[in-house]
């Protein structure tokens, strides 16, 4: 199956979602693949922070947040904008699929406490709203 997301929004999903988890590995792994990528540092923070100065990675990055942040319990006005955004439904399967496959490798290495193998980055403040 083709991806309906680009490689680099589902990075930048991934990152969101990572930096959610407090998982230090994958934050250092994904910030890396994104410079290589061509993304900005600090493009690579705000990522972090689930936002994006490009509007429709910021709509699906702030989907995301809301996903992981509320366990997919959404109300019907918070899945206005990624409804709106999206013009196919599979996409919202999608982001769900990295959100999941994202906090899936967040687990083992935070678990595994997986040496850092790239740069190491620095802390952002969290904000967890």
């Amino acid at each position: 199956a083709t991806s309906k997301l680009s490689k680099v929004t589902r990075l930048k999903i991934a990152l969101a979602v990572s930096e959610l988890r407090n998982s230090e590995y994958d934050v250092a792994a994904l910030s890396f693949e994104a410079a290589k990528e061509g993304s900005r540092p600090n493009e690579i923070e705000r990522n972090r922070r689930g936002s994006s100065e490009i509007l429709s990675d910021k709509t699906i990055l702030e989907f995301a947040r809301k996903v992981v942040l509320k366990n997919g319990i959404l109300k019907d006005e918070e899945l206005y904008p990624i409804l709106q955004y999206l013009k196919d439904e599979a996409q919202i399967i999608e982001i769900l699929a990295v959100i999941a496959t994202t906090t899936f490798a967040n687990l083992i290495n935070n678990l595994a406490k997986t040496e850092l193998d790239f740069p190491r980055i620095k802390e952002i403040p969290h904000t967890h709203n």
